[in-house]
């Protein structure tokens, strides 16, 4: 991915808004849940819970890194590197529940994120490998997602649906980035926010029963 130097400050704070709405998110999925007991909602819980988590250390890592312009020695292990590894390890888990909630016998997707201990340990080079697992996933759920609208279509399905591609367009743009793009870095960034924000509304309508 091309990270243009001049956004690192905007994307950190993008990266602790996205961890709010993440957390936002999860607990309103949890009290949903609690309302209706529908199962979706608690896989929904799960997978936000783990965003948070991800993005809370993306975020953390690289406005420590640029505040305190940290260096190591080449080759060694940055802080910014260990920031990366929970962000597309908690990312890649959290959609694989996703997946695991459409597809509950698809066992071996489980294995999405194996593809990181199998790549080497600079961000540089981890982050392009799991953007395309977190690309496929994300492909994987909307795929279920569409096979669903063909059976039955809600307003609220199809705003889900369009959702996740807005998600997978920003990782696609992001990708993208490493043809030393920047602008297509800052645009898939800002459109994985817009799609934070319109999944935290969606979640926003569940009501209490009765």
């Amino acid at each position: 991915m091309y990270q243009p130097t001049a956004f690192v400050p905007y994307e950190v704070v993008i990266l602790l808004v996205i961890t709010f709405v993440s957390m936002a998110i999860a607990v309103f999925s949890l009290r949903g849940y609690r309302w209706v007991r529908e199962r979706s909602l608690y896989y929904l819980f799960l997978a936000f819970a783990l965003l948070a988590v991800g993005f809370f250390a993306l975020g953390v890592t690289e406005g420590i890194d640029y505040v305190s312009h940290m260096r190591t020695a080449p080759g060694a292990l940055q802080i910014t590197d260990v920031g990366t590894w929970v962000y597309y390890v908690c990312y890649a888990l959290a959609l694989l529940i996703l997946v695991v909630a459409y597809f509950r016998n698809v066992r071996e997707l489980a294995v999405a994120p194996a593809l990181l201990a199998a790549s080497p340990v600079t961000s540089s080079t981890v982050a392009p490998v799991m953007e395309a697992v977190l690309i496929v996933l994300l492909f994987t759920i909307i795929l279920a997602q569409v096979i669903h609208l063909s059976v039955r279509r809600t307003r609220s399905s199809v705003a889900v649906c369009a959702t996740f591609a807005a998600l997978l367009m920003g990782h696609v743009l992001i990708l993208a980035s490493s043809a030393r793009a920047a602008d297509l870095y800052v645009i898939g960034t800002i459109v994985e926010l817009a799609a934070f924000g319109l999944l935290l509304g969606l979640v926003l309508m569940v009501r209490r029963p009765g």
